[in-house]
This record gives structure tokens, C-alpha cells and sequence, in this order.
């Protein structure tokens, strides 16, 4: 690749393929935090966006991965719009 571009290139996708690495790991940890454990039993437990619950339950489960899909759409929608 250090034959095809120039420097300036490369050290541009090296930024930006370190930038996608942090954002995924960072996605996936978020969803995997508010996953439910199949196995502990699951309590009807009041919360809303601002105050999650202490323990992931299924809702919230079905909540981070809706707002991480809503939330990585829009930035994708975003990014096409201003190119």
C-alpha cells in the first residue's frame, strides 16, 4: 500500500481504521452490558432512559440495541449527507 499512496494517505486511514476499531468495541461492550442472563431469573424492575436499571434485564437488552441501531443509522445518514 506504501507504494499506491502517499503518506499523508495512509496515516489518514490509519486514524480513521483506529477510530472504527475503538467506536465497534465500544458498541459492543455497550450492548453486551445490558444483555440478560438467560440463566438469573428476571424481576419487572421501573426505569426509564435517564436511570437504567442496576441489573440488565430483556427490555433494556431491547432497548441499547434499538438506540445503537438508530444511533450508528443516523450517523451513517449524516456522513452521506455531508460528503
Amino acid at each position: 500500500m506504501a507504494l499506491v499512496f502517499d503518506l499523508k494517505a495512509l496515516v489518514d486511514m490509519m486514524s480513521i481504521g483506529t477510530l472504527f476499531a475503538y467506536t465497534l468495541v465500544a458498541i459492543c461492550i455497550l450492548i453486551l452490558r445490558y444483555q440478560a442472563d438467560p440463566n438469573e431469573m428476571n424481576y419487572k424492575q421501573k426505569w426509564n432512559l435517564l436511570r437504567p436499571p442496576s441489573s440488565p434485564t430483556s427490555t433494556s437488552s431491547s432497548v441499547v440495541s434499538y438506540l445503537t441501531i438508530c444511533t450508528s443509522k443516523s450517523c451513517k445518514l449524516i456522513a452521506l449527507y455531508c460528503i
